[in-house]
């Protein structure tokens, strides 16, 4: 007897445009839409089928029928409806013939829906011996409702999938930073190795319109419709297998324009010198009726008689009737002559204002001719000649420039020819540690250096140092007051204090063993030197 069998369905083949698969053949009686007709004949079951992308499929089989009236076999795909598949007596007999029909109409196509990724199952269930199937092929129906039609073994409708992605170019607007106003095109250019069949144009993730599916792919952008800032446009690209490709662009709406100006510009010194470092500062003022847009780059000039100085750089909002100020990016060394100083906001065209032509402002100062004149210095404190100087002296000078001129920029202290302190503004004063150095004669010297480079001979004041002591003479034995005479005075504080413990010499106890005594008394009279 010959029956539908696991040896004999070998192969399932998901074709059209989708690769050959095998699958695992496991016989199973599970519940279903199709009731056995009849066990003899034989159920073969395949479970945990998948397919690589969605859609609408054709089922095929390849069977072979013995006679017109063994002409039929069932199929059931998921669970769902029990298809009979042929039902007619039209095929030829003991021919493999492949065949997409059921109920013996050859209209009424076998067509199932298939997610890509969620298994699914399908059972064969023979009707009567000797109807054989060995091949199932599940072919992907299009857009078109094209579908392969198999022939020989099938092999030909199990095409490799489409898995090739196409490309996407956005050709307007043109790249950022672009500021946009009004209605805008927004196009596309696609490809693909098979067929484009749409693109779409996106605006923060949002569709601008219905998907484009001719070429050229553009769009109609109302930007009126959008709020002013940063916005991110895309385009995607999906051809008939369901690839896609994106590609971005940033772009800033702009409908309501600032107007920015340069309010003040300053130097700091207001009155420079030569040499001078000169930071220039500007106050940006937005006088428009719209924000500058947050993150785009407002470059600020600056140049000072014509040359220029490191520009600054703004990226925050400017709301309207609001300042900011800007500090140029270097400091400006002065030289002698008047200059023009100036300011040019958003001097790279970044921004789209409603006056384009007043961003620059400029100042002229006036910088004096070099400062040649050597500034003077004194000693004011301690005076020339000062002797018996001792420990910490405090050493005072007086520092001066010329009037107009640069400035005094330090004075220097010396010792005996050796740098002690530079001191950098008034009061010009050192502590000079005297015990540091031997006593006797020493030269104390002073300089001034002003800011424009000029600088003083020292001048020097000498002085002397005492800082050695001479200690007190031992006293004399038995001198008790200590005057260098042993007399009755000494003798009397003997007496006065005799047998008393814990005295001082000055009260007679002149031997150190802690009381007065007789001891102390031989003292005082073998010393006697009263007359």
């Amino acid at each position: 007897m010959r029956f539908i069998s696991k040896n004999r369905v070998v192969t399932l083949l998901v074709g059209f445009a989708l690769l050959t698969a095998s699958f695992l053949l496991v016989e199973s009686r599970a519940e279903a839409a199709c009731a056995d007709p009849n066990p003899s004949f034989g159920t073969v079951s395949f479970n945990n089928l998948t397919v690589p992308e969605s859609g609408t499929y054709r089922v095929w089989t390849r069977m072979q029928i013995p006679d017109s009236a063994k002409n039929n076999f069932l199929i059931e795909v998921n669970g769902g409806t029990c298809y009979t598949v042929n039902g007619s007596g039209s095929l030829p007999a003991n021919t493999w013939t492949w065949v997409d029909f059921h109920g013996g109409a050859a209209s009424s196509k076998i067509n199932v829906n298939l997610t890509a990724g969620s298994p699914f199952s399908m059972r064969l269930l023979g009707t009567s011996e000797g109807v054989l199937v060995d091949r199932v092929i599940f072919t992907r129906i299009n857009t078109s409702g094209e579908t392969c039609t198999p022939s020989g073994l099938g092999n030909d409708c199990a095409e490799p999938i489409d898995v090739q992605n196409p490309t996407v170019s956005m050709t307007a607007p043109a790249a950022s930073p672009t500021v946009l106003t009004g209605t805008q095109t927004v196009s596309a250019t696609a490809t693909d190795n098979n067929r484009v069949k749409q693109v779409e144009f996106l605006l923060n993730g949002t569709a601008l319109a219905t998907p484009d599916t001719t070429s050229p792919y553009s769009v109609q952008w109302n930007t009126l419709l959008t709020t002013d800032g940063t916005h991110t446009l895309t385009a995607r690209a999906t051809d008939d297998a369901g690839n896609t490709a994106t590609t971005t662009r940033q772009v800033i709406v702009q409908n309501g324009k600032p107007d920015l100006i340069v309010a003040t510009l300053s130097t700091t010194p207001a009155s420079p010198k030569v040499g001078d470092g000169v930071t220039i500062k500007a106050t940006i003022r937005n006088q428009g009726a719209a924000a500058t847009v947050a993150g785009l780059q407002n470059v600020i000039s600056f140049s000072a008689g014509g040359s220029p100085i490191t520009a600054a750089t703004y990226t925050p909002a400017i709301a309207p009737n609001s300042t900011v100020e800007i500090t140029a990016g270097a400091t400006w060394t002065a030289i002698a002559g008047n200059h023009r100083i100036e300011a040019t906001v958003d001097s790279t065209n970044k921004v789209v204002e409603s006056n384009e032509s007043n961003n620059t402002t400029g100042i002229d100062i006036a910088v004096s001719s070099p400062d040649v004149t050597v500034p003077t210095v004194s000693i004011t404190s301690p005076a020339n000649n000062a002797a018996n100087l001792k420990g910490t002296v405090n050493v005072t000078a007086n520092a001066a420039d010329n009037v107009g001129g640069s400035g005094v920029k330090q004075v220097e202290f010396y010792v005996n020819s050796v740098l002690q302190r530079s001191v950098t503004a008034a009061p010009y004063t050192f502590a000079w540690d005297s015990t540091k150095v031997a006593d006797g004669s020493h030269t104390i010297s002073v300089r001034v250096q002003d800011k424009a480079g000029n600088i003083s001979q020292q001048t020097s004041i000498t002085v002397t140092t005492d800082n050695v002591t001479t200690p007190p003479p031992t006293p004399k034995a038995g001198d008790v007051d200590n005057n260098g005479v042993v007399e009755y005075k000494d003798l009397l504080a003997v007496l006065n204090n005799w047998g008393q413990s814990g005295r001082t010499r000055e009260q007679g106890e002149l031997d150190g063993k802690g009381s007065v005594n007789y001891s102390d008394l031989l003292l005082v009279l073998n010393n006697w030197t009263a007359k």
